[in-house]
């Protein structure tokens, strides 16, 4: 009896799918330290391997408000160049920022929305599809003049998605985005930056793009990137830290508490007032 190609062809699509929603699973499991809603969250395979990680993003988004308000700033709106799937952008809004966000991957793009949604603050965002060069060149988008308070910025930093596999870039040119002409744009219009970059990036080769605070952030141990503050967001000039422990964060060598505190942020060589932002 020949099967007919209606049923082969269904057959083919449901194998698909479960196959599609094993791999989900699997990532899923690998990346559940992204997001407290993980199994909620809307990703594809690259967006899940880049997204700022929840618990970070949060502390991030709060330092950068508490940075306006101590500036004067009222009613800020932050621009986030490079959504991905809406890590950073979820964040900021959650501080209290109305948010302008840019991606230039249509996939992306929509995960980005339906994770905004998922958390209930899409009505703080605009979601813009498109190259954000493009957009800041011409200072308007579909017309509307381009305005905002501060920027926040994770460019995308290589096209692997293994994780740790921008530990080789330590140089701004072997990056896939200009972060001089990426800076140079954002300046028209604020000098309130924070930009995020690979954590072997050369410190020198950072200090020379202006007046900056690099920030070390660090969860459990491992060193995860660079926040490079600029602006009224920069709360010290030099080298800081920033510490977290996640306890699903499981890719790390765990530390001893002795030799690693569970929550410490400091500047230079003393602790501030953070204590307490990165706990779970």
């Amino acid at each position: 009896m020949t099967t007919p190609p209606e049923y082969a062809a269904n057959k083919v699509i449901e194998m698909m799918q479960i196959e599609l929603e094993k791999s989900r699973e699997q990532l899923a499991e690998e990346y559940i330290h992204v997001s407290s809603r993980i199994n909620e969250l809307a990703f594809d395979k690259y967006g899940i391997a880049k997204v700022t990680p929840e618990l970070l993003a949060d502390y991030k988004a709060r330092r950068v408000m508490n940075s306006i308000i101590a500036a004067g700033i009222k009613d800020p709106i932050v621009l986030d160049l490079f959504t991905g799937i809406g890590g950073d952008t979820v964040a900021l809004a959650k501080a209290g920022f109305n948010v302008l966000t840019i991606e230039l991957d249509e996939v992306r793009h929509q995960h980005a929305k339906q994770n905004a949604n998922l958390y209930h603050v899409d009505k703080n965002i605009i979601f813009a599809l498109g190259d954000g060069f493009l957009y800041l060149r011409a200072g308007s988008i579909d017309g509307l003049p381009l305005n905002f308070d501060a920027v926040v910025s994770a460019p995308t930093l290589t096209d692997k998605i293994e994780p740790g596999s921008t530990a080789h870039v330590k140089r701004l040119e072997e990056m896939t985005v200009d972060c001089i002409e990426l800076l140079s744009l954002v300046r028209k219009y604020t000098p309130n930056v924070c930009l995020m970059l690979p954590k072997n990036m050369d410190r020198e080769q950072v200090r020379s793009m202006g007046i900056c605070e690099i920030e070390e952030t660090y969860m459990n141990g491992d060193l995860f990137y660079l926040s490079v503050y600029f602006g009224c967001l920069m709360n010290k000039e030099g080298t800081t830290k920033a510490m977290a422990e996640h306890p699903l964060y499981k890719y790390s060598k765990r530390k001893a508490e002795s030799d690693f505190p569970i929550v410490n942020y400091s500047k230079g060589d003393s602790v501030s007032d953070f204590k307490g932002d990165f706990h779970v």
